[in-house]
């Protein structure tokens, strides 16, 4: 079995932490009480939490460099959608002290290789004992002031607009679930999912932009918090919901409606988010015409409506619930 997180000890894990992630440039490096971190003179400080637990989020089935990737992926997407800059993380991990150290050591290799393609900095966390794996990571960033954007704000006659396809990350967590191969294509989208940190940023300082949110629960459910916010409704353009490639294959062999499937897949982390029609061009501009597609548009009446076989059809807000 070889050595466990027990063996090595709460203290032993912190220094091979903080031997992995060698100097980061930070005023208080990990080791200490806290970190303390310099940010930008008149920035604002973004603040989120989120928590991975075991056989909710993940299975001992997972990768555990997955584990790793998609606690910080969770958080630091939710900074995106509020228009900031994702720049350090703290990570609290519970686990049994029977949890083998090569567990750990490629959890934390899953952590740190998405904070090194994000450029962001590991500056504390904690380690405790526990019955089964529970990952909490808190992310801070930072956003300048007039760059906020926030879910209420959608205006009728807006634009609804979508970041990339969907549908990946929910039959990717079915594939992985029947085949346990990480590396099937929408098996990776599911177990290593790219969340919009830089396009998040970019839309944070177009001020035509009204209101965003991200996709962690659904795009129906999290596209429902932007109506409610705003007390709008939507109507959506069924033919322009891009699908991830292989999703409708995966639901036309499994006798499932390939738009119902996506439009309640979560964890996708792409951006909903709207804006006036006019200032189309310029925002396909900002971020390219490919990564944003309008999906349909911010209407008075409450709910969210869209055709199919010339009849106009109200879907529930459906997607994933915590309770």
């Amino acid at each position: 079995m070889g050595k466990t997180i027990g063996d090595i000890g709460e203290f032993g894990l912190i220094e091979f932490i903080r031997d992995r992630l060698g100097e980061q440039g930070l005023i208080v490096d990990v080791g200490d009480d806290a970190a303390v971190v310099a940010t930008n003179p008149g920035d604002f400080v973004v603040a989120t939490v989120d928590d991975i637990v075991q056989d909710v989020h993940f299975t001992l089935d997972y990768p555990p460099r997955s584990v790793g990737w998609r606690a910080i992926a969770s958080s630091s997407s939710d900074i995106a959608a509020m228009g900031g800059k994702a720049r350090f993380f703290l990570i609290s991990l519970v686990a049994p002290e029977e949890t083998t150290f090569s567990w750990f050591r490629r959890f934390l290799s899953g952590a740190t290789d998405f904070a090194r393609r994000f450029n962001l900095a590991l500056v504390g966390g904690n380690i405790s004992n526990g019955d089964s794996i529970r990952v909490s990571t808190t992310t801070l960033g930072t956003i300048p002031p007039g760059h906020i954007k926030r879910r209420c704000g959608a205006k009728v006659g807006d634009i609804i607009y979508l970041t990339g396809a969907i549908g990946g990350s929910q039959a990717g967590r079915i594939i992985f679930s029947e085949t346990k191969n990480p590396r099937l294509r929408l098996a990776k989208r599911h177990l290593f999912p790219v969340p919009r940190l830089v396009e998040g940023k970019i839309l944070g300082a177009v001020f035509a932009v009204s209101a965003m949110i991200d996709i962690s629960d659904g795009f129906l459910q999290d596209l429902g918090h932007i109506l409610t916010n705003s007390d709008v409704g939507a109507y959506i353009d069924i033919d322009d919901i891009p699908l991830f490639p292989g999703v409708d294959r995966f639901c036309r062999e499994r006798g499932l409606e390939p738009i119902e499937f996506a439009l309640s897949s979560g964890e996708e982390y792409e951006l909903i988010f709207t804006a006036e029609e006019k200032y189309a061009s310029g925002i396909e501009e900002e971020i390219g015409e490919e990564k944003v597609i309008p999906i349909g548009e911010i209407v008075a009446k409450k709910g969210i409506f869209a055709k199919r076989g010339g009849k106009l059809i109200k879907f529930p807000q459906a997607g994933w619930r915590h309770f």
